[in-house]
């Protein structure tokens, strides 16, 4: 599963392989310094208060950097996932905050949705 949109959410561009990616957690894409400076503030999510999190999660979780099609993010169940953050010394509560956070976008949710309808009989909302 790869977000195929710029990281801020106010933003409808396509991925270009010319974006650049956030310089502290390296895992979100933006189309210009403009719409990262944006989303640093995003009045709801702003980038700022899950982009440490978002290193450390990735980190823990060995989640690649340039994650695409041919080569995506490892998936693993919930308990596997916080187990390895666990061990990479991730806080419980910072991985539940970033999942709350995740889940309230609603572009994660479509993303989701799109993947996983496929094979379950089920939506989230």
């Amino acid at each position: 599963m790869t977000m195929r949109k710029c990281g801020n959410p106010r933003c409808t561009k396509e991925q270009d392989p010319s974006w650049m990616r956030c310089t502290a957690c390296k895992r979100v894409l933006y189309c210009s310094s403009e719409c990262q400076r944006a989303d640093w503030e995003y009045e709801s999510k702003p980038h700022k208060k899950i982009c440490k999190t978002l290193r450390a999660l990735g980190e823990a979780v060995s989640f690649p950097v340039s994650a695409t099609p041919e080569n995506p993010p490892p998936i693993m169940s919930t308990a596997e996932f916080r187990r390895e953050c666990m061990q990479a010394g991730v806080e419980a509560k910072a991985t539940k905050l970033f999942a709350q956070r995740m889940m309230r976008d609603d572009r994660v949710l479509k993303s989701l949705n799109d993947e996983y309808s496929k094979r379950y009989d089920c939506r989230l909302s």
